[in-house]
């Protein structure tokens, strides 16, 4: 039995298929050299003794179905700066998180912030497409890419100037993930086969992290209290969507995450 991990992947390399009939890598190619660089991802989140706090927009996730009835990303964008967010990270996914490149072309207008393109990246087509829709960053999970294909990746993504947040979720993944030489690595705390949150996983492979490597934490992240014990255990962001997205005051939230992390 495919866990919801294996289902995305295997759904979202059938749809890279027709998005390539759709629109042709030649001519994505071609849109690429007529973009002007985003604001820098790296830079918002880089700040000594800070933990940076990132942001997330998505309609919905596996684990928790739909956060909305009436799905908005600008207002929820809008929102986010004015509480003090670093930078956003969009879901882009369509199938199961309710996504689509659309939400952050029309964030990407209303806002100054970089923005992550959150998705499952397996393809060459899909770096590019990011880089014309006005993404700062990408996101590549090592646990969807062979260790061939994460370096081609890394190296395209370098070659358009896009950052690349790698994600791992254990020792081997991150071992691997090293020899693409990442600036930014993501420590995901949710397994991907069973979904559950555990944020003790970001502290014990923080320790394996070259020092001079910019590190997120990513998932179960609820507290202020969180973002304090990650700032002792030296994590430059957070990546937070749940917990916002599911609060009654998004705002006052993400101010007091803010002012932890400061």
């Amino acid at each position: 039995m495919n866990t919801v991990f294996e289902d995305i992947l295997k759904i979202k390399r059938i749809q890279v298929a027709k998005n390539k009939e759709r629109l042709s890598l030649r001519t994505l190619m071609d849109q690429c050299s007529t973009e002007t660089n985003p604001p820098s991802f790296i830079s918002a989140i880089q700040h000594p003794d800070k933990v940076s706090i990132i942001a997330e927009i998505k309609k919905a996730s596996p684990s928790a179905g739909f956060f909305f009835s009436h799905y908005n990303p600008i207002e929820i964008a809008k929102s986010y700066a004015a509480a003090g967010a670093s930078a956003l990270s969009i879901l882009t996914e369509e199938n199961f998180f309710g996504g689509s490149i659309q939400d952050l072309i029309d964030v990407k207008h209303k806002t100054e912030l970089p923005i992550l393109r959150k998705d499952f990246i397996v393809d060459p087509y899909q770096v590019y497409e990011s880089k014309v829709i006005g993404a700062s960053a990408i996101l590549l999970i090592m646990a969807a890419l062979t260790e061939s294909s994460y370096l081609e990746l890394t190296h395209l993504a370098e070659k358009l100037d896009l950052d690349v947040l790698v994600e791992i979720h254990s020792k081997e993944e991150l071992l691997a993930a090293l020899k693409g030489n990442p600036k930014i690595i993501g420590i995901n705390n949710r397994n991907l086969k069973d979904l559950s949150v555990n944020l003790a996983v970001t502290f014990e492979l923080v320790k394996w992290i070259p020092k001079n490597t910019i590190v997120v934490s990513e998932s179960g992240i609820q507290s202020a209290e969180s973002i304090k014990k990650l700032k002792l255990a030296g994590i430059s962001g957070a990546l937070i969507g749940e917990s916002l997205l599911k609060s009654k005051n998004r705002e006052q939230l993400l101010k007091s995450f803010v002012e932890a992390g400061n």
